[in-house]
């Protein structure tokens, strides 16, 4: 247990499995509906306000850079939801509510930009859609084994509240965990990592003149693709690991990929991102899809360091 205490209320603590997953998809379709709901319909005011903002002339040519009135939309649409769900981990007092936020809400939002495309599906639309369900379904079905109760709660948070239980427990300290920490850490800097990363398939999706498909979209889905499979296979590594009889904290899995590289459930994230940027450059050839990437590279890469060391075996 945590010295901290046990995460959730005492009226949450011991549901069934069955309950918690009922109650988070309750909670991500809350969020989805109730932020569709409010930002209906696109011409709002804040999402024109948005665009008018982020919009920026570059002389001599003219060319604007920034966000679309569609990526404007769902970045809002994004944020709305990360504020639904936020509440919820406070009311469940329990910061991994957002957990499966990271693969859900991708797909969700690139499926909600095709289904409310005006022209036809294209090649690329379908080779984007291909990728990032698998990916997400991936992913969210990795976290579904895992999360069984409310009890569960990332190590990092838990190990960052126990670090500092002298202050953090009550009053100014417990108020600056919620806002700064899960708030802004663990809850607004995640979604605006994902959505820079997941910019070059609405990009892609938007652009009515985009590049027919070609040999760069190839690429870029098997570069994802592969991304997707190393991930897997680490994270079934390591499940199977944890959940042997031989399995005691503080153990390091030296087996399989984990043998050869420290971290291959962190690359092959990395390489689905990058395949993503691949393919919405194929699609627009605008180098500057390659900066969602190249962030999310970073934040898995500072994530990779500050893990090492701690509790490497809980990555």
């Amino acid at each position: 247990m945590s010295k901290f205490g046990r995460t959730g209320r005492s009226w949450n603590r011991y549901w069934p499995h069955w309950l918690v997953i009922l109650a988070v998809t309750m909670m991500y379709y809350t969020a989805w509906a109730q932020s569709l709901k409010m930002l209906s319909p696109r011409s709002n005011s804040i999402v024109q306000a948005l665009t008018t903002i982020s919009t920026l002339e570059i002389p001599p040519t003219s060319e604007k850079t920034g966000l679309s009135i569609t990526s404007s939309f769902y970045l809002i649409l994004d944020l709305s939801c990360t504020g639904f769900i936020y509440c919820f981990s406070l009311i469940f007092n329990n910061s991994s509510c957002y957990d499966p936020y990271w693969s859900i809400l991708p797909v969700l939002i690139l499926g909600h930009q095709l289904g409310d495309k005006d022209d036809q599906l294209t090649g690329r639309d379908y080779v984007i859609a291909a990728v990032v369900l698998i990916w997400g379904a991936r992913l969210t079905y990795n976290w579904l084994r895992s999360f069984k109760t409310w009890s569960h709660q990332d190590w990092r948070y838990t190990h960052l509240r126990d670090s500092n239980i002298g202050w953090m427990s009550h009053g100014f300290g417990l108020v600056t965990y919620w806002v700064v920490f899960s708030g802004l850490g663990f809850h607004i800097y995640p979604t605006l990592s994902v959505f820079g990363g997941l910019l070059p398939g609405i990009y892609a999706i938007e652009d009515s003149e985009a590049q027919k498909l070609n040999v760069l979209d190839i690429v870029g889905a098997s570069i994802s693709l592969a991304g997707v499979v190393l991930q897997g296979t680490a994270d079934n590594q390591l499940y199977t690991f944890r959940k042997s009889v031989n399995f005691k904290p503080g153990s390091i899995l030296k087996t399989g990929l984990w043998g050869r590289v420290r971290h291959p459930n962190y690359l092959g994230e990395m390489l689905f991102w990058i395949g993503l940027a691949v393919i919405g450059f194929a699609g627009t050839n605008n180098p500057y899809l390659f900066a969602g990437a190249a962030q999310m590279v970073i934040l898995l890469s500072v994530q990779k360091n500050g893990n090492y060391g701690i509790f490497l075996c809980k990555i």
